[in-house]
């Protein structure tokens, strides 16, 4: 049977097939409720603080979700793609509280031995990065994932530096390739906490590669060979020899993992996840949508003239105020979707791991 496919998340264009991803920030973390971000906007990245100069009315302020922030239109792929991918990190107030933060598993690249190797070596990049092209930086940090992929004895990527419309990050597990945008790397000069964002959402994707050859050797672990994993899963026939050649028992540690990851996307929940990602995506066009509404009208109403009738301001306002209660809903009714997408055992473990990269660099000088 068909396998299910990854979201491609922005951090999307419309991949080829296969690819695996990452939402949220210290561009790739929550901080004090403000995702902190890399990538442009389509709107205004800052909610205006609206303050009619007409009229005695003053319109509530309309806050991006920070969800929506960075998981820009077409960030999510409908769940029929195959890609799962890390959105493109913005910067604007949040709308609402972020996840709670998983607790964070320790196997593979999220022990504490890895995390603390790789940060090592992207904080290296720091001195360097003036003096490298962004292909260059890209692949710095492509390679010190890689080194921690390889110790976990999981295939390393092939990776590549290229423009992402809105994504910052995809693993394309059909290629098994790991794309990062070069807007990341772009800057001139770049300092730390910047850096430790942007290696938040390598290791991000990483893992999201490490949780693919998980399911692939759990598969394998099922006595099912090279071919047949490869296209239950839709990687390429050379990984699943490999995990073929190294089955995973579904009671060790790492198989009772990957199979709650294998779970909510080949089996017993893709259906939920499947609708989580399809509805979530289609609610950010709505919000975007409703966003720009109350926009424009709040822009009607700051813009009436001097001379217009106590009348026509009370008009205008009050269709301001429509729209923003049908903005406050909507962006409700995301919150909810967003919050499922979080929670999603590949997307929650990734989230983590990737916070855990970044934070270990954070706190080391």
């Amino acid at each position: 049977m068909a396998a299910p496919r990854a979201p491609i998340v922005q951090r999307a264009t419309p991949p080829a097939a296969g690819a695996a991803r990452k939402t949220g920030g210290k561009p790739g973390s929550w901080q004090g409720g403000v995702q902190q971000g890399l990538a442009g906007l389509p709107f205004e990245d800052q909610a205006d603080t609206l303050q009619p100069s007409r009229g005695s009315n003053k319109l509530p302020t309309a806050v991006v979700h920070p969800g929506l922030l960075e998981l820009q239109s077409g960030r999510f792929r409908p769940a029929s793609q195959a890609t799962a991918q890390r959105p493109a990190q913005a910067t604007g107030p949040a709308a609402a509280a972020t996840p709670a933060a998983p607790a964070r598993s320790e196997t593979g690249i999220a022990s504490r031995v890895a995390l603390d190797r790789f940060s090592t070596a992207a904080r290296g990049l720091t001195a360097e990065w003036a003096t490298l092209d962004a292909n260059a930086r890209g692949q710095k940090l492509g390679t010190a994932a890689n080194a921690e992929l390889t110790a976990a004895q999981v295939p390393s990527t092939v990776v590549q530096i290229k423009p992402l419309p809105t994504n910052d990050g995809e693993f394309g597990f059909s290629g098994w390739t790991l794309d990062l945008n070069e807007t990341l790397f772009a800057r001139p000069t770049i300092v730390p906490p910047l850096l430790a964002s942007v290696a938040d959402t390598v290791y991000h994707e990483a893992r999201h590669c490490e949780q693919w050859y998980r399911m692939a050797q759990l598969e394998a672990g099922k006595g099912k060979d090279g071919t047949a994993i490869a296209q239950a899963l839709s990687i390429p026939k050379r990984i699943g020899d490999l995990a073929a050649a190294a089955p995973l028992g579904a009671e060790t540690a790492d198989g009772r993992q990957a199979r709650t990851w294998y779970d909510s996307i080949y089996g017993a929940n893709a259906t939920t996840r499947n609708a989580t990602l399809n509805d979530m995506a289609a609610k950010s066009l709505e919000l975007r949508a409703a966003l720009t509404t109350y926009q424009a009208d709040q822009a009607a109403y700051e813009g009436l003239p001097a001379a217009a009738t106590a009348e026509a301001k009370q008009a205008a306002y009050d269709k301001a105020m429509a729209s923003y209660a049908i903005w406050q809903r909507l962006n409700g009714e995301y919150d909810v979707l967003y919050r499922a997408y979080r929670a999603l055992p590949e997307e929650a473990d990734a989230w983590a791991t990737g916070g855990a990269a970044g934070d270990t660099m954070r706190a080391t000088p």
